[in-house]
């Protein structure tokens, strides 16, 4: 039976503008500018950007202290602005048979947060977090401990991402992957990608799900 995994920032939820302002008000006291375009390049997508953006710009602050800033100020920019993407629901709805999980680079506080917020929660059996793991995206083991905790081999499993590195991650573990990009990822080379489309309730999407598990 096809599996499906779903990434969470982007996919499930139009959240990558929040990150990105938070990211923002995180090191702006200390003189620095974060662009969208160093955003989208280091930080997006990646479990380990924060860290890596501290040091790049040398910001004094523990990797503890920027993560507790940058959720504090992402929690009171997503109470009035967080929102689902569009065709989520309606695929999520069509999909109720299939095994689904989430597996994302954002730590676990973010996660309950995000999927509490949306009340997306129930829909998934699984959830793994990038940052419980040595590799993050574009390495293969999130996407691979996502099968192992569904109990399904991945050749089985059809991944939903919006960025390059998690298609990247995707291909790596030997699964196929239907992009849906966003505006801060639009620009980036999805041409390994299975299927790209606007939104998850493209008919598209429905029936390349069903074409791969063999429904009618």
């Amino acid at each position: 039976m096809t599996a499906l995994i779903f990434d969470m920032d982007g996919v499930l939820v139009d959240s990558e503008p929040l990150h990105y302002e938070a990211c923002r008000r995180v090191v702006e006291p200390f003189g620095v500018d974060l662009s969208v375009k160093e955003f989208t390049a280091l930080w997006l997508g990646h479990s380990r950007g924060l860290r890596e953006g501290l040091k790049r710009h040398k910001v004094p602050l523990s990797l503890e202290e920027a993560r507790r800033r940058k959720h504090a100020f992402f929690v009171e920019l997503a109470r009035k602005q967080l929102t689902v993407r569009p065709g989520v629901r309606a695929l999520l709805r069509a999909t109720e048979h299939l095994p689904r999980a989430v597996a994302t680079s954002s730590g676990w506080e973010m996660i309950d947060t995000i999927l509490g917020l949306t009340g997306l929660r129930e829909n998934f059996s699984v959830i793994v977090s990038g940052l419980d793991l040595l590799r993050g995206k574009p390495a293969p083991d999130i996407f691979l401990e996502a099968a192992r905790c569904l109990g399904v081999p991945p050749e089985t499993c059809i991944v939903f991402e919006d960025a390059r590195p998690g298609l990247l991650a995707a291909k790596a573990a030997g699964m196929r992957c239907v992009v849906v990009p966003t505006q801060f990822t639009r620009h980036q080379d999805f041409s390994p990608a299975d299927l790209v489309v606007n939104r998850l309730d493209d008919p598209q999407v429905l029936a390349f799900i069903n074409q791969d598990s063999g429904q009618p």
